[in-house]
């Protein structure tokens, strides 16, 4: 899972040097903490459990690094990368200047080159293909700098592809609704699975789920179909009265002042005294207006798809109850959670947006991942391609990305910090899992070729729904729910 911290104030660093800006290390290298040093030193004092053994303590963070206990840890990640250790670093090396003692404008970057190598962080072969490039290249500037630019674009270019999706089989909507003579067939599906972030925007038709469950209650009483609208009142009236406060408070987004402003208009309107007119006609006209207001307009895919669903299987049969309390669970739902993409829609990179939503659920089972990478993706389609920190080549290729990898890998939206909440609920998930469930087998792995890293390796999986690689320096005989994944796969 993609894990970014924020520095001090949630703020990134930015140093920049001839003309290249290098993400601070020290602000985005830790897996998603925020704590100041006292806090984590704190935090190790506190949240050691005198019982656990070492032993038991090491296999534990192995398999969750960003557990409370293990967040003091000391030892470096498995993928220590040059970019952000030389970010880091860089001013360090140019603040630490004797006085009366200049340097060499090219100590820093044979600096830390040396320091590099010896570290692990580069291998030599890396170092000679920059050298050679600056040598072909002829370009103007030194050659210790060159190298080091060289190295550091590299390494960056490195971290954001430890993960690719090799083949894939499309994710199908596990139900025992037969979905044919339906007008809606997906929705119907994924509503009667319970499988929410799969539900489909039906364009052109809002009153659709509104409509199929009113028209569920017209043809079967019993279902309960006007508790759970009386419930969905409620719940309507409490939002609407927490985004008034909100607003009384400046704190409301710019779609909730305009849903503001609809339902004031609306509340004028049913508050007309029509019996006041002058004229038989405008009294007319005036209850027609509040009689629109409060008429949705018909949904005829959702009278037929609902009187299908009733002369399938009954009233009183599972499947039609499982469908009312299913779509009234839906309906109830915030946007944000009823779909993670609902903002999505209509957007032309929708398919796009799915695509990635769809890689990244797979991390956890039974939805646990659907609120994070919808906000998640969310975040992505803020961010602008095209800078260094996000190149419009791995922009353009997001949606390849198995979302395996370490924690400062592939393209990290700008504001993902927005997103903590969400990853906090996919980490419960995660902790929750017994550490046996495996997810991916290892099938195969081989050399990369001109890695920057000494030795890393393309490590090829086997999942539930396809083959993944993930690159690494040391391939895992298999990835667990703890690190990745939420279908269990048996390995031979």
């Amino acid at each position: 899972m993609w894990r970014i911290a924020a520095g001090q104030g949630r703020r990134y660093q930015l140093d920049r040097i001839d003309g290249a800006t290098l993400i601070d290390g020290a602000a985005c290298h830790a897996v998603g903490r925020t704590e100041s040093p006292s806090a984590d030193s704190a935090s190790r004092s506190t949240n050691a459990t005198p019982r656990a053994s070492a032993d038991q303590a090491a296999r534990m963070c192995s398999l969750d690094a960003d557990h409370p206990m293990c967040r003091g840890a000391t030892q470096a990640p498995r993928l220590r990368s040059f970019s952000y250790w030389s970010a880091a670093n860089y001013g360090r090396c140019a603040q630490e200047s004797t006085p009366g003692q200049p340097r060499d404008r090219d100590y820093c970057p044979r600096t830390l080159v040396e320091q590099a190598l010896q570290l692990g962080l580069v291998s030599s072969a890396a170092v000679e293909r920059c050298r050679s490039q600056w040598v072909q290249n002829n370009e103007n500037r030194s050659e210790q700098f060159a190298i080091y630019t060289c190295l550091e674009k590299a390494s960056h270019m490195e971290g954001m592809m430890t993960s690719r999706i090799l083949s894939s089989a499309p994710e199908t909507v596990s139900t025992s609704l037969p979905s044919n003579g339906y007008r809606q067939p997906a929705a119907m599906a994924a509503i009667h699975a319970g499988n929410f972030s799969q539900v489909p925007p039906i364009r052109g038709d809002g009153t659709y789920f509104h409509q199929a469950l009113g028209q569920l209650g017209e043809m079967c009483p019993a279902l309960g179909v006007e508790a759970i609208q009386l419930q969905m009142t409620q719940q309507l009236v409490r939002r609407q009265q927490e985004v008034m406060a909100r607003a009384a408070r400046g704190q409301v987004t710019r779609e909730e002042a305009q849903s503001i402003v609809a339902s004031i208009v609306v509340g004028m309107v049913m508050m007309e005294n029509c019996d006041a007119k002058d004229s038989h006609e405008e009294r007319q006209r005036c209850e027609r207006g509040k009689e629109d207001l409060m008429t949705l307009p018909e949904s005829r895919d959702a009278v037929q798809d609902a009187s299908l669903l009733v002369k399938r299987h009954a009233c009183t049969s599972n499947e039609t109850r499982r469908f009312t309390a299913n779509l009234g669970k839906w309906l109830m739902m915030p946007p944000e959670m009823r779909s993670p993409l609902a903002w999505a829609d209509g957007d032309r990179e929708q398919g796009r947006y799915r695509a990635i939503f769809e890689n990244c659920r797979r991390q956890g089972g039974d939805g646990s991942a659907d609120a994070w990478c919808g906000c998640y993706v969310r975040q992505f389609s803020k961010t602008k391609p095209g800078t260094r920190a996000h190149p419009a080549e791995h922009a353009a290729t997001a949606s390849q990305t198995a979302f395996v990898g370490d924690n400062d890998s592939w393209f990290v939206p700008s504001q993902l910090y927005d997103c903590e909440p969400q990853l906090e609920q996919l980490k419960v998930w995660r902790r929750a899992q017994a550490p046996e469930k495996v997810t991916a087998c290892l099938v195969g792995q081989s050399a990369v070729a001109e890695s920057v890293l000494p030795e890393l390796k393309a490590c090829r999986y086997r999942a539930a729904w396809g083959e993944i690689e993930v690159r690494s320096q040391q391939c895992q005989p298999q990835l667990l729910a703890r690190n990745w994944g939420g279908e269990t796969v048996r390995c031979n």
